[in-house]
């Protein structure tokens, strides 16, 4: 019996969808010029960053402001099954413009739990004040 081995990038694509606030869907599988995806056993979240050249004002059209949803569906085998996963845009880097007509810039994004990870919580202590002084 033979095994196979795997290497980093035996990723078959299927669709890369970007949703805006609004819910206006669009496929941006044929947009992007690289992207990668970091998971760690040590922690329970996924990150990554898209890098995407824009010829057609998608960033106005859709418009990204933020507070997208990408989704993609992917196999890392051709015997293996689609896997479809979501992730929340947190930010619009790398922003360059390369002639008139278009633009390059990544969206970085990550899972629910890298967001509510770096949530940061206030508070406020009350020194020798009575419960219902406070």
């Amino acid at each position: 019996m033979s095994e196979k081995n795997y290497n980093i990038g035996d990723v078959e694509i299927k669709d890369v969808i970007l949703t805006n606030f609004s819910g206006t869907s669009i496929d941006i599988t044929k947009l992007f010029t690289n992207m990668y995806i970091q998971e760690d056993i040590f922690a329970p979240v996924t990150v990554g960053e898209i890098s995407l050249i824009d010829k057609d004002a998608l960033m106005e059209k859709l418009p990204i402001i933020g507070n997208e949803t990408i989704s993609m569906t992917y196999r890392t085998y051709k015997s293996f099954d689609w896997v479809t996963r979501s992730f929340y845009v947190y930010a619009i880097t790398n922003q360059h413009k390369l002639n008139d007509n278009a633009i390059t810039f990544s969206l970085n994004f990550a899972t629910k739990e890298y967001l509510l990870s770096n949530s940061m919580k206030l508070s406020k202590s009350f020194n020798n004040m009575s419960p219902c002084a406070i």
